[in-house]
């Protein structure tokens, strides 16, 4: 599951509250480790983009919808950042090799990715 699949889930108001990754039209709990899985997925994720520099956060947040909002394109985010849409995709890149390097999300962004478990 790559960035771009937590654009689509929506946060409700209870942050611990696993709501937002069951399918709306079939709320019951089909299949549990798939919610469990994908909110752990996007937990991680949070917390990786908030280590990234201000900037870069705010561009990854807002380029893939990880506040819940729909995705931006490269022009929207610029124009509120008062950057180019080239410099704005430039941060996108950079931003996404620090998550890459860090190595927090390594199996998350690598589906070859074997932690030897």
């Amino acid at each position: 599951m790559g960035l771009r699949a937590l654009g689509s889930t929506k946060r409700a108001a209870d942050p611990y509250s696993l709501v937002p990754y069951l399918d709306a039209e079939d709320l019951s709990v089909s299949d549990p480790e798939e919610v469990t899985v994908r909110y752990l997925v996007d937990e991680s994720v949070r917390s990786a983009v908030q280590k990234l520099e201000e900037r870069e956060s705010i561009v990854l947040v807002r380029r893939f919808g990880l506040d819940g909002k729909d995705e931006e394109t490269l022009e929207e985010v610029g124009a509120q950042l008062n950057l180019s849409r080239e410099r704005v995709r430039q941060i996108q890149e950079i931003a996404i090799q620090k998550l890459r390097d860090s190595g927090n999300l390594r199996g998350l962004l690598d589906p070859n990715f074997d932690d030897g478990s």
